[in-house]
């Protein structure tokens, strides 16, 4: 039987395509985007390393990432906290609040808060004595996003893009872990601990800058084991990577496998989680899946 030209010509095209794209994923040996498939699976998921804040006029959601999202039943955050519901504001300000009594400013001497105070942008001086009982950790991821601020004309978070897709295609979205886990993962570092932290940040500029610029490029790169090297870079981060990434992956792997056997599922996790011996691609492997990063 002769077969139309024109369907030889798409038939050879749609198989050159499909012959590109797995040369392409089986040169590459990192991404930010990696495909769980086989074992008991019928239909792959999709796990994607984020970072916290990009730069809005950095190009950002590749296809690949559109593609593998259209392709999912649902999207699973780190946490339930990003995940919008009507009560969600007020849970999370009753669970960033301390108790009565409580003080942030106390955790400083006069003169270390002065320093801090003088530190901030106008913005948050104004806010800072309202706060004076939100957990220490809100305040040090405030004082984070300002250091990073030189780098961006506007920040952009990831999992508020992702939401906006997901909803757009109206897809359920959840949280692999429960707001009250990552509070009670951040009251496990002592209070005093995360006020010197705050301070290492605004003493040492040129450090941080270096840091920034380490996970910035990392990410960039989209190598994982390189994120996971400049997240954990600094010795605070090195002495807490057990209990804040490590202990965290072993929990997740066996929800992402559960997940993704009932149905085809989009992941978005922080990178840090994704490289190294014990990151989520290391622990999902060793139970028989094959994970094959996707370029983008």
């Amino acid at each position: 039987m002769n077969i139309p030209a024109v369907k030889q010509f798409t038939c050879h095209t749609a198989t050159s395509r499909l012959s590109e794209q797995a040369v392409k994923e089986s040169t590459i040996k990192s991404s930010l985007l990696w495909k769980i498939s086989g074992k008991d699976l019928d239909q792959p998921s999709w796990l994607y390393g984020t970072i916290d804040i990009f730069c809005s006029q950095q190009p950002h959601m590749p296809d690949a990432v559109l593609t593998a999202l259209k392709q999912s039943r649902s999207l699973y955050l780190t946490t339930d906290a990003s995940v919008p519901g009507p009560e969600k504001a007020a849970a999370i300000k009753a669970a960033i609040t301390m108790p009565e009594g409580y003080s942030f400013k106390k955790l400083f001497s006069e003169a270390e808060y002065k320093e801090l105070y003088e530190w901030l942008p106008d913005s948050l001086k104004k806010r800072l004595p309202s706060m004076d009982r939100f957990r220490p950790t809100v305040i040090n991821t405030l004082i984070i996003y300002v250091a990073f601020a030189p780098f961006c004309k506007e920040q952009v978070y990831d999992a508020t893009e992702l939401i906006k897709l997901a909803q757009t295609r109206q897809l359920p979205i959840f949280g692999l872990e429960k707001l009250a886990d990552m509070i009670a993962l951040t009251d496990s570092i002592p209070d005093e601990e995360e006020a010197q932290m705050m301070l290492k940040i605004i003493r040492q500029p040129e450090r941080m800058n270096s840091l920034f610029y380490g996970i910035v490029n990392a990410y960039k790169s989209q190598d994982i084991d390189s994120i996971l090297v400049a997240m954990t870079a600094t010795e605070d981060s090195q002495r807490h990577k057990a209990m804040i990434v490590d202990r965290r992956n072993r929990k997740w792997a066996p929800l992402i496998i559960d997940q993704a056997s009932w149905a085809p599922t989009f992941f978005a996790i922080a990178a840090a989680h994704l490289g190294g011996p014990t990151g989520l691609i290391a622990l999902l492997r060793k139970e028989g899946y094959t994970v094959t990063p996707i370029p983008m």
